[in-house]
């Protein structure tokens, strides 16, 4: 089912992850997070472990989002209310995570790390980004939305899509939407600055569509505007 990343007027409680702050997760139903290659440490919810796992390592990931956490600055479960109020932080659900908060930091400043590509694909998998917010940012800031049964079920679709060496359905068209269409943005923003401009949303729209005719065009390529297998190798996104 579709995960509404903007309701904010239900809580993790009306989404049937029981109670938070003050009355926070019993310690037995709290998971700890271990990336391998940073070594950051995030407790969450035990239904959330395997997807949180899952796209930390994609994060970090050198031919995935490629944004190394730093452990210092990164955290999930708090028993706290939001920062001077009394109401639930969705970190007292152990539901929500931080992401280096010194370099993406709770501010009008428009200044953080955090890439495009990293933020839309935990979007994709039913996390809020508080980069998204009005106003104030909350840069560092990755809300889980959905209930329990959603995340299972985006579990088990992030444990294929982004699984070291996954090939996703091809070709990537205007049909497509997801992961692998922001790392096609992705790739072609930063290898082709001079005509790519895309935004990195996931979305194969028409723009994305001219931008790869172009590489094509320029790789020797049928210019279909069509992401098909020979297309991402040559652009390094799937090994030939």
């Amino acid at each position: 089912m579709p995960i509404d990343l903007t309701d904010y007027a239900h809580t993790a409680a009306d989404r049937g992850w029981g109670s938070g702050w003050p009355n926070c997760v019993a310690g037995s139903d709290l998971a700890t997070v271990v990336s391998a290659r940073s070594g950051t440490s995030l407790a969450v919810r035990k239904a959330l472990a395997v997807l949180v796992d899952t796209l930390v390592d994609w994060t970090e990931r050198p031919e995935g989002g490629n944004y190394r956490l730093k452990p210092e600055q990164c955290g999930g479960f708090n028993c706290r209310p939001i920062d001077n109020t009394s109401v639930a932080s969705n970190h007292s659900w152990a539901i929500a995570v931080d992401l280096n908060w010194k370099d993406n930091p709770f501010s009008f400043d428009p200044q953080h790390t955090v890439t495009d590509l990293v933020a839309t694909v935990w979007k994709w998998y039913g996390f809020a980004w508080g980069g998204n917010y009005h106003g104030k940012k909350d840069w560092m800031h990755f809300e889980f939305m959905g209930t329990p049964a959603d995340a299972a079920e985006r579990t088990q679709a992030a444990l294929v899509d982004l699984a070291v060496g996954a090939v996703p359905g091809l070709p990537l068209n205007l049909d497509s939407a997801g992961p692998a269409v922001a790392m096609l943005q992705a790739r072609l923003d930063r290898d082709f600055p001079d005509f790519a401009h895309l935004v990195v949303d996931g979305d194969y729209g028409p723009k994305t569509k001219t931008a790869v005719r172009e590489f094509q065009h320029r790789a020797g390529l049928a210019e279909t505007g069509d992401a098909d297998r020979i297309t991402l190798e040559k652009l390094g996104l799937v090994s030939p």
